[in-house]
């Protein structure tokens, strides 16, 4: 998903820009920089209807402070869920070197891989906010099945690697929120 794709494409509330400046000591890939730049961060990411995923306020004005996580990367912490039970109070994390986004844990327990750059991580969650609209509309089992099997698909379009395993995040949140088997 391009900066442009993503700009026309969020409707669940305000984009913030990430200065270029603040850019400068993150070390992710070129790609990531140049989206962050022209699209920015959701302001709050709705995940379902109680809970929502809000952009720390340290990335609104520079790149956030470090967050140690088991092993060898470090990571700069982007959100952290408004409920602080929902994944044992974790923030969501840009992976340094590789860009990927991560659900780190403070307890020290490994990470979960969420998506493999801030581009795709765009896409899957514009995905799941219309997942989360459309499914508030369907009230036939089949219809809200075939629904799920769209977002997956729309998962896989956005980024294989989010799907590979039933412990990455996206598969998590559509089976332990959604009580909905999608394979």
């Amino acid at each position: 998903m391009t900066a442009d794709q993503f700009i026309a494409s969020w409707r669940y509330g305000d984009l913030i820009r990430i200065d270029g400046s603040a850019l400068k000591a993150l070390n992710i890939p070129a790609r990531s920089h140049e989206f962050l730049r022209g699209a920015g961060l959701p302001a709050s990411i709705p995940m379902d209807q109680s809970r929502r995923l809000t952009l720390l306020p340290s990335i609104q004005v520079g790149v956030g402070s470090l967050f140690d996580c088991v092993g060898e990367n470090a990571y700069r912490a982007l959100y952290r869920s408004d409920r602080e039970i929902v994944n044992a109070g974790g923030l969501l994390c840009l992976e340094e070197g590789t860009g990927s986004v991560v659900w780190c844990y403070p307890d020290g327990a490994p990470s979960t891989f969420v998506n493999s750059s801030v581009e795709q991580f765009a896409a899957s969650a514009t995905a799941f906010c219309e997942l989360l609209e459309a499914r508030d509309e369907i009230e036939d089992q089949e219809a809200l099945l075939a629904l799920y099997q769209q977002f997956r698909r729309r998962l896989y379009v956005a980024d294989r690697r989010a799907l590979r395993s039933l412990f990455y995040y996206w598969p998590g949140e559509i089976q332990a929120y959604h009580e909905c088997d999608v394979d």
